[in-house]
Formats: structure tokens, sequence, C-alpha cells
């Protein structure tokens, strides 16, 4: 028995994880690097899968009142990711150890009445969801950072075997540096 790993989303082109399909499938080029038009699938079976997902996007907004421009808005964002699933040989997915490494970036810059420019960047590695826990990743590292006109900061996190949906934070930069030694929610299920 396999499980269906992703699926389309139409909106805007990514893929998400989907755990009621009765098959195991991604999109050729996005596992393991195999090339393939886009839309064409590999079947995999149940020993588990690797998947491999980027996504780039730019936009931009302006506002003008009359003929006159007051506001002009720029963004770029770039997010990469790498899920390795192991079913364990199960059809049962509460069972699957989930392996993410990867990172999201991204640049937002506004001009007019309030000119700031703003870069965040994440990183995740080697998190991994033990069997039985989906609240937090039981092992791997995340780190998160800010810089811009308007300020910063940058934290650390160290993921824990307790699944109480939490993360540690080892390390702090300023304003967050009080945030040191606590385990924070992570509530990403929400």
């Amino acid at each position: 028995m396999s499980l269906s790993l992703w699926k389309p989303d139409k909106r805007d082109d990514r893929y998400h994880r989907c755990l009621d399909a009765p098959t195991c499938h991604i999109p050729r080029g996005f596992h393991r690097g195999q090339p393939g038009p886009p839309g064409a699938e590999d079947r995999l079976d149940d020993c588990g899968a690797t998947a491999v997902a980027a996504h780039h996007r730019v936009s931009a907004a302006r506002r003008v009142v009359g003929n006159r421009l007051q506001t002009t808005i720029a963004g770029l964002q770039q997010t990469a990711w790498v899920v390795d699933v192991d079913t364990l040989r199960t059809a049962d997915p509460s069972d699957d150890i989930i392996s993410v490494s990867g990172g999201d970036q991204s640049l937002l810059a506004a001009s007019g009445a309030l000119t700031a420019a703003n870069a965040t960047q994440v990183a995740v590695g080697l998190a991994v969801f033990h069997s039985g826990c989906r609240r937090n990743p039981n092992e791997g590292i995340a780190a998160v950072q800010q810089v811009g006109t308007l300020g910063g900061g940058w934290l650390l996190f160290t993921f824990h075997s307790v699944c109480d949906g939490k993360a540690d934070v080892t390390g702090a930069l300023v304003p967050y540096e009080l945030m040191l030694g606590r385990s924070v929610p992570l509530d990403f299920l929400q």
C-alpha cells in the first residue's frame, strides 16, 4: 500500500502534502532530480520518497491618486524545500518519518509616504518528524533572520524530542535576546 505524497495546488503551482489519495506520486522533476515535462509523474513504491520543490515569485504594486504616484511596493520571494518521507512500509501515514530541509527568503521594498526595505530568511536543517509526532520536529535546527530599515534580528531554534509543539531558542540577537533559553510554540499547524 502506498500513500499520496504531493498533489498540485491549482492556485499557485506549488505542491502540498496530501495523505488521502490511494497512490504515491510526485511530479517528475521534483523527484530525486529526474528531468521531465511539468505534470509528468513518477509512481513510487511504499518505501518512501524524496521530493524537491522550488518556487519563485516577483510582485509589484503601485498606488496612483489622480495623476500622482503615491506608493510603489515591490517584492521577491524564493522558496526551496527537500522533503523525505520514510513510510516504514506501512499504509498508516501516522508512523511515517518525515525529514525536511530547505528555506525561504523574501525581500519587500516600498517607496512613497514611507520608504522601507525588509529582507527575511528562514533556513531549516534536517528537521525530522518522528513517528507519531506532527506537532513539532523531534530533531534538527532552524534559523530566522530579518534585516531592514525598520529593524531586524536573528533567532536560532533547536528542535527537541518531546512532542509538545515547541522549539528551543538556542541563539538570539537583538531584539529577540530575551527569548534565549526559552521553548516557544511553533503553531505551524494552525
